[in-house]
């Protein structure tokens, strides 16, 4: 069975108070801290609103499988991850 290390960092507020944005993925999940929340939910393609801009999450049986106020769980196959601007663009 394969380990994987992960190296943990101090995460401070960004200049309006809100926390950066952190995405860890593993396998077939994405787990996203602090985002704002869903913009577009679709099992090819999930799009989530985060403190410094988007993420599109692009696969096959995206699902969300956990979230919370501050956390969500993305798994299905992600074949591709964007990161976008303040609305959304690149």
């Amino acid at each position: 069975m394969k380990k994987h290390r992960f190296k943990t960092e101090l995460i401070s507020p960004l200049s309006d108070g809100a926390f950066s944005t952190v995405l860890s993925i593993t396998g077939n999940s994405l787990l996203m801290e602090n985002h704002r929340g869903i913009t577009e939910l679709g099992s090819e393609r999930i799009v989530i609103s985060g403190s410094e801009g988007s993420v599109c999450l692009w696969g096959q049986g995206l699902q969300v499988e956990a979230m919370t106020q501050r956390q969500i769980l993305i798994k299905g196959r992600i074949q591709s991850v964007e990161l976008g601007g303040e609305n959304g663009s690149k």
